[in-house]
């Protein structure tokens, strides 16, 4: 009669097909231990005096590629391919996080469990959100102030090598200045071609 091996002569586990059994499955080494909790469905694995790991990898012949694993109560997550793997990301016990390098998001940084209270990112602008709506803007002309219907812009213009300062309300669909602060230091309210404060007037 045919015979089929589920243990062969190198204590290797072969050819046992579907597990039908109701029990926890545990494959044990000394302390580091192995458990398919077929009961709960986990996986619980125990290395003894160190951190126990995951190791991802494309070939045996890798040591890996990726990994998780513990540290301490937290997790480490390590990227780059075989022999240039590095940390990438950190979760340690209080539940902080520390990318090694950039995080990207689609859109909005949200806060939890006050969703309508957000940071924005759209094509080179940055806005905050409070109740739905932009309080602050960020944008290539400069910081806007306010929300959707009341808007006060700060932006910085060149003039003649240096700058000035310039402060705009929203209004008749456009922005309008209505003060600046120009590169000697002068004030000037609602115009641009009259000195106000700390200059000369212009009918001397």
């Amino acid at each position: 009669s045919s015979q089929t091996t589920i243990l062969d002569a190198s204590r290797n586990l072969t050819n046992i097909g579907t597990y039908a059994g109701s029990g926890d499955i545990t494959l044990t080494s000394g302390s580091h231990q192995i458990v398919l909790a077929v009961t709960n469905g986990a996986i619980e694995i125990t290395r003894d005096g160190a951190n126990p790991f995951i190791d991802f990898k494309s070939s045996t012949s890798e040591d890996f590629d990726c990994r998780i694993q513990q540290s301490s109560n937290g997790l480490l997550f390590t990227t780059g391919g075989n022999g240039s793997t590095a940390t990438a990301l950190t979760l340690d016990s209080a539940r902080n996080a520390t990318f090694a390098s950039f995080v990207d998001i689609p859109s909005k940084l949200r806060h939890s469990g006050d969703t309508d209270t957000c940071l924005n990112f759209t094509n080179d602008t940055i806005t905050l959100e409070t109740a739905g709506a932009a309080r602050v803007a960020i944008d290539s002309s400069g910081l806007a102030i306010g929300n959707s219907s009341i808007l006060t812009r700060i932006r910085s213009l060149s003039n003649s090598g240096l700058t000035d300062t310039v402060i705009e309300n929203f209004s008749s669909g456009a922005y309008q200045e209505r003060l600046r602060i120009n590169k000697s230091g002068s004030i000037l309210a609602g115009i641009t071609s009259q000195v106000g404060i700390g200059g000369t007037p212009a009918d001397e």
